[in-house]
């Protein structure tokens, strides 16, 4: 019993003493994770495991366009479901874009596109906002997202229905729009809302996922 409490008061010795030097709490963060290990947030849903699906990203502004940003995030969901989620099987984009390409680009209907894509549950994504600029010398991405799972082999019913509201990246701030290009930005805002996208289905480690877009930002 003495011995925990030793360590215990060791802990908040060497907390205050990081408080004291650096002045932030990013240090206090990484010994919460050492003393209490990772922080887990579960998957909202495991409905997607060993399912044949499909990734459809519309945005509410130009609907379903090639090389759009909606586009470019259904690919990298699509490539982070294929990573953390146990046997699912994607359809893949280029089928996606085929078959919208035979019907309506403007107003996507996502369960005539799963049905035709022989699809068994939707990954329905509605891009709301998406923005890359804050004022006309910085870089900060702003979205808003509507995710719903449909069931295709239950006449299409919702599985899921969550909103993404105004994710931003980074958090506080922006990226000097002198010390990167507008592709790279966007490709990493992309990255950031695939991420939040994906996390829905599988269980994830919360600080990983800010310590993942700090990264992201250092590669700018």
């Amino acid at each position: 019993m003495r011995a925990g409490r030793f360590q215990t008061t060791i802990c908040f010795v060497f907390l205050g003493l990081l408080v004291a030097s650096t002045g932030c709490l990013s240090p206090i963060m990484s010994l919460t994770w050492l003393i209490k290990g990772p922080q887990v947030t579960p998957a909202k849903t495991n409905a997607l495991k060993g399912k044949r699906i499909a990734v459809i990203c519309v945005s509410e502004s130009v609907g379903y366009v090639p090389g759009s940003p909606a586009e470019h995030l259904a690919r990298k969901v699509e490539l982070q479901l294929k990573q953390h989620v146990r046997k699912v099987k994607t359809i893949s984009q280029d089928k996606v874009i085929d078959w919208i390409d035979q019907h309506d680009w403007d107003s996507v209907d996502f369960r005539e596109a799963g049905k035709g894509l022989d699809a068994e549950l939707v990954v329905a994504i509605q891009m709301a906002s998406f923005r890359l600029h804050d004022g006309q010398t910085l870089f900060r991405g702003r979205a808003d997202l509507r995710v719903q799972v449909l069931d295709m082999e239950n006449g299409g019913d919702v599985l899921l229905d969550e909103n993404l509201f105004d994710i931003m990246f980074p958090k506080n701030g922006g990226q000097s729009t002198a010390s990167t290009t507008e592709g790279r930005f966007r490709n990493a805002f992309t990255d950031v809302l695939a991420h939040r996208v994906a996390r829905l289905f599988y269980d994830y480690e919360f600080d990983r996922e800010i310590a993942d877009e700090a990264r992201l930002m250092g590669q700018l």
